[in-house]
């Protein structure tokens, strides 16, 4: 979307007059809410795709948005707590969850993000309920003012992540049944005897696909959204480091299998 120069100042006339209608409210106050009018004015004019835009689709847009007059007004009368729980357009880092909540509580959005980080400790569970409640207020949002959600986007790198994670899962124990079967058949030693230590990812191989999946899926639907300052970008490189880790645990876990086996083997000619 490009604007020319008439455009420009066209909108900033608009968002001029909103701001001599504001009257007698804080610095901190005005810029929030000259913030908050120029994001619904910019997404107003994105609807409208890329390319130039004539000078009657940005006054069209104005018009929408009604007289800068009102705008004030109904700017400030939403700046206290709000009746109900939705995202913040206007002071979000992430998705808006934080500030929407500050908002609903009428606390300082500082506070509650210091809140949330400390929850995200718990670990997967504070991530799901984080995405639970973007969801809700996601949907109790203004759909003109809220970032859209790119369904496509968020199917496609959820079930990208699950489809790796299950793949790996289900590669890695197709490998333990061919050498289980080879050992058996070829070798005619029977089945495998206990390789104590060397054992290890048989038997942690479900805790590994619990933990594979709880994380890097939570990550790739995040990374999904309409994030803040290109996080979406960040969170989808942490899911993918998230499996790349999850491999190489599985590969060390085959080649001990592999080691022990062998040493048995090892073992069982020497006697």
């Amino acid at each position: 979307m490009m604007l020319t120069q008439r455009q420009q100042m066209l909108i900033a006339r608009y968002l001029r007059e909103v701001a001599d209608a504001l009257g007698d409210v804080s610095d901190d106050t005005r810029e929030r809410i000259l913030g908050r009018v120029k994001n619904r004015v910019m997404d107003g004019l994105g609807k409208g795709g890329g390319g130039v835009l004539a000078d009657e689709e940005v006054g069209a847009v104005l018009a929408r948005l009604g007289a800068p007059a009102d705008q004030a007004t109904d700017s400030v009368q939403g700046t206290g707590a709000h009746s109900n729980l939705t995202l913040s357009i206007d002071n979000r880092r992430w998705l808006g969850v934080c500030g929407g909540v500050a908002d609903y509580l009428g606390l300082n959005a500082t506070a509650v993000r210091i809140l949330f980080i400390l929850l995200g400790i718990t670990g997967p569970l504070s991530m799901i309920a984080y995405i639970a409640l973007y969801a809700e207020m996601y949907i109790a949002s203004d759909r003109d003012q809220a970032p859209r959600i790119d369904f496509w986007r968020l199917l496609g790198r959820t079930v990208a992540t699950l489809g790796v994670v299950i793949a790996l899962h289900a590669g890695v124990q197709g490998l333990l049944h061919l050498v289980r079967r080879a050992y058996e058949r070829f070798a005619g030693l029977g089945p495998i005897p206990d390789l104590g230590q060397w054992n290890w990812l048989p038997l942690n191989a479900p805790f590994l696909l619990f933990c594979a999946l709880s994380l890097s899926v939570p990550f790739a639907i995040l990374g999904g959204l309409p994030m803040a300052n290109q996080w979406d970008q960040t969170l989808k490189r942490c899911a993918q480091a998230i499996l790349a880790l999850y491999a190489a645990t599985l590969s060390i876990g085959i080649a001990l299998f592999l080691t022990g086996l062998i040493i048995r083997v090892a073992k069982g000619i020497a006697l």
